[in-house]
């Protein structure tokens, strides 16, 4: 699963209702050529192969990240990788599964009379490069691309519940992940298998994390409900594993004794034995407090304090994204609460807040870290 589609779960969520995300997409059936928008050199002879039964280009926020869904044989997928491999791209993947594949377009919810219709073998993205770097300016629950990129990817992701991966050819210069079970030491009569690595992000040493299942439910007043789905410890390097997980929406949540627990991701299976991993990073918990004022130095009461999203930059140029929100309850013109991220650092603002007798925006007011 790319990392925009995860963000795209995490704006179902807020829109509360899953057609509403669909309607910041854009997509169509059928194989019928599409115009080049400014995909890299070659990469429109892939995207408008004649086994593509469906596309749709998101993500939400600013489009630009095109995905051509296509069904055929192991002689046919040999023949766009050659294609592939002489993309003008400098980030060229393949990722492959068990099972079949279905697609986003036809069936974005996997509902069962849409499956058999939706079937798809491989699946084609790439990036307007433009979109992309625009992007990647988003504040990070926004934000579709990997902090660990410098360039923007393409990727293929095949599916062997109809293609035998050993019949598969790819060319020098693609780099593959093989999310099948096999590949991972596990096999079909485990169902759907879930493991990770949880680490302490302040320095990168495992953590003997409690992982907690929850199954992800729309209430038909609006909201989710959250049930239990499943729990695990992971081991002294961090690692742990479910079996048999169960299917429809997940959420992953991470937990450990002095560090602010985290959701680490979500995704929605079905029935078909899959695998896939959740490395993620804890933050020991911290307090930050302060006080408010007005521009004359008078002091605020009823103040709402909001933690905003702050993008940092870390050593060797590498962009860390830390995300701080929590609304502490305002009664007072002093404040003082936990907050889940790490030390806060110098130069980057993280605090907002607004009152009523500040006017109906919000304004952001000089804050103390303590």
């Amino acid at each position: 699963m790319t990392r925009w589609i995860k963000v795209l779960l995490l704006c179902v969520l807020a829109l509360a209702v899953t057609r509403n995300a669909e309607a910041l997409i854009e997509g169509g059936e059928g194989n019928k050529p599409l115009r080049d928008p400014g995909w890299p050199k070659g990469a429109a002879a892939i995207f408008n192969h004649t086994g593509r039964i469906a596309y749709w280009v998101g993500p939400p926020f600013g489009g630009g990240q095109w995905h051509a869904e296509c069904r055929g044989d192991a002689k046919a997928l040999n023949a766009v990788l050659v294609d592939f491999a002489n993309v003008d791209a400098k980030a060229k993947r393949i990722v492959v599964h068990d099972g079949v594949g279905y697609s986003f377009w036809l069936a974005p919810n996997r509902e069962p009379a849409k499956l058999s219709a939706a079937k798809i073998d491989w699946m084609f993205m790439v990036w307007e490069p433009t979109n992309w770097e625009r992007l990647r300016k988003l504040p990070t629950d926004l934000n579709p691309t990997s902090p660990t990129e410098t360039t923007p990817p393409t990727q293929i992701d095949v599916y062997t519940g109809n293609i035998r991966w050993a019949d598969v050819v790819v060319p020098k210069g693609i780099e593959v992940f093989d999310e099948r079970m096999e590949a991972h030491g596990f096999s079909i009569s485990d169902g759907l298998v879930l493991e990770g690595v949880v680490r302490d992000i302040s320095n990168k040493q495992p953590l003997s994390a409690n992982i907690r299942l929850q199954k992800v439910e729309p209430l038909k007043k609006g909201g989710y409900s959250y049930p239990a789905a499943g729990e695990a410890k992971a081991d002294e390097q961090g690692r742990w594993v479910v079996k048999h997980a169960s299917t429809g929406w997940i959420r992953v949540i991470a937990q450990a004794e002095g560090f602010a627990p985290r959701v680490v991701g979500y995704g929605r299976y079905d029935d078909q034995p899959r695998w896939q991993h959740f490395d993620t990073g804890l933050a020991p918990a911290g307090t930050v407090s302060g006080r408010v004022v007005d521009e004359g130095g008078k002091p605020l009461a009823d103040v709402e304090v909001r933690w905003e999203t702050c993008r940092l930059k870390a050593a060797a140029d590498t962009n860390r994204r830390t995300n701080i929100r929590q609304r502490p309850t305002p009664t007072a013109d002093s404040w003082r609460r936990t907050f889940l991220s790490e030390e806060p650092p110098s130069g980057c603002t993280r605090v907002a807040t607004s009152a009523q007798d500040l006017g109906s925006r919000s304004k952001r007011l000089p804050t103390k870290w303590n």
